[in-house]
């Protein structure tokens, strides 16, 4: 009869936290600010998101041309 040996169990794989950028941050408490200032219904979190992404991008844009 073979010894075998206990094989351990693998190490837990930890993964790093996921990265999240500044201008995400920024992006969402602007578009957070919209959707209050909108009355804070349901349902338009995308066009808020979109629309304080072009305002991020515009700013952008005018920072660099300065």
């Amino acid at each position: 009869m073979k010894k075998t040996r206990k094989k351990n169990p693998p190490a837990e794989i930890k993964l790093p936290p996921p990265v999240v950028f500044d201008y995400e941050l920024e992006i969402n408490r602007r578009a957070y600010e919209l959707w209050e200032a909108a009355g804070g219904g349901h349902g338009d979190d995308l066009r808020h998101w979109l629309v304080a992404e072009r305002e991020f991008q515009a700013r952008r844009q005018s920072d660099k041309a300065q």
